[in-house]
């Protein structure tokens, strides 16, 4: 089995509001475009720096800021999430919380093996009491969280946030002290 098929299937069986990041297999596009359960889709494209494009099932489209998502998308209002971790990896420490405020169903992530960090993703997720399933493919991985009994709390986000920054400045402070 592979990550497309799975995809395929994922997509098959997805129903409600729908929000794809990064979508890079057009077979799969086809799959969400013919399933009739869908009710909005919605999807960000990257186009090289902080902005997306976000394209509705409507054709009207406008550009966002991928860590402002949480603005365009309101409380629980999206069932599934299906993006591609090299668009959301640098904005990991705001995509996080902000997955988890819009999500009301599964987010699905997917990407090459080299690229996650897998320790890293799954900490910052169990934060918020999600579940967490793990495929392997070949080079690939797919990544699923379900959000169904996550919970948001304003000031618990905010004392995460802190604790993300200091944790990347310690890497980096170490970092510079190796070499």
């Amino acid at each position: 089995m592979t990550l497309i098929s799975e995809l395929k299937k994922i997509c098959k069986d997805i129903s409600g509001n729908v929000l794809t990041i990064g979508l890079e297999f057009p077979t799969v596009e086809q799959v969400l475009e013919k399933n009739t359960n869908i009710k909005n889709s919605y999807s960000l494209d990257f186009n090289g720096k902080k902005r997306t494009r976000q394209q509705t099932t409507n054709g009207k489209g406008k550009t966002i800021f991928i860590n402002k998502i949480r603005k365009v998308f309101k409380k629980k209002k999206i069932d599934f999430i299906i993006c591609n971790f090299e668009d959301i990896g640098r904005f990991l420490r705001t995509f996080i919380k902000d997955s988890v405020y819009i999500n009301k169903s599964k987010l699905y992530i997917y990407g090459y093996t080299k690229d996650i960090d897998l320790e890293l993703l799954e900490k910052r997720y169990k934060r918020y009491n999600t579940k967490i399933e793990i495929l392997e493919f070949e080079n690939q991985i797919l990544i699923t969280i379900d959000n169904s009994n996550a919970k948001n709390n304003p000031f618990k986000d905010f004392g995460y946030y802190i604790c993300d920054i200091g944790y990347s400045l310690i890497n980096l402070i170490g970092d510079l002290l190796i070499s």
